[in-house]
């Protein structure tokens, strides 16, 4: 089972990539500016989505169904959900010098 959610995981990490990518050249296809704004803007690539549903819906759903992948993957994994339910011991912390 292990198997099966790394390889969740890995596929959701490339779906998530490649509509990163694709919404990118979605938006330099529009106008460079639009392209700028979305690399470089914080939620330039929400409000480009908004406007542009017709042209930028594919990537987005795919976007999705990347992170519903991930999810699933992280979800299904023992060894990463006993991470997540208990963060590092006390004995491997590090302590400040004092």
């Amino acid at each position: 089972m292990e198997i099966v959610s790394w390889g969740l995981l890995g596929i959701g990490t490339l779906a998530l990539l490649v509509s990163g990518i694709w919404l990118l050249v979605v938006s330099f296809h529009n106008h460079i500016l639009w392209g700028l704004a979305c690399i470089f803007v914080p939620f330039a690539s929400l409000v480009f989505l908004c406007m542009n549903w017709g042209r930028a819906a594919k990537p987005f759903l795919i976007y999705l169904v990347g992170l519903g992948l991930c999810a699933g993957g992280i979800f299904s994994n023992p060894t990463l959900m006993a991470q997540i339910k208990e963060p590092a011991n006390a004995d491997s912390q590090v302590e400040a010098p004092r």
